[in-house]
């Protein structure tokens, strides 16, 4: 499992989520990130798009919080995980 922290609209931190496609040995992939109570807040099968802390990244701000997320790979090189999953905390002042 691995670990990150964002902290959206912070000066001088990661603004948003985003998986790297280099770690995965993957550039496609189905990514869902979910809150404490199991509720889908942020989807997407774009590598280049990130999580900017808002539910489906337009609704409402998404409380500071540990989030889960796993990622599906749609084309693995052989050998590798096709399932992955980790935790994002998103801190918020």
């Amino acid at each position: 499992m691995s670990k990150a922290t964002f902290a959206p609209n912070e000066e001088g931190f990661i603004n948003c989520f985003k998986v790297g496609t280099s770690l995965l040995n993957s550039k496609k992939y189905d990514l869902a990130i979910y809150n404490r109570w199991g509720m889908k807040v942020y989807s997407s099968d774009d590598a280049e798009k990130c999580w900017n802390g808002r539910v489906n990244n337009t609704g409402e701000d998404c409380p500071a919080d540990v989030y889960l997320y796993t990622i599906s790979l749609k084309d693995p090189i052989p050998g590798s995980k096709a399932e992955l999953s980790g935790s994002v905390n998103l801190l918020r002042e």
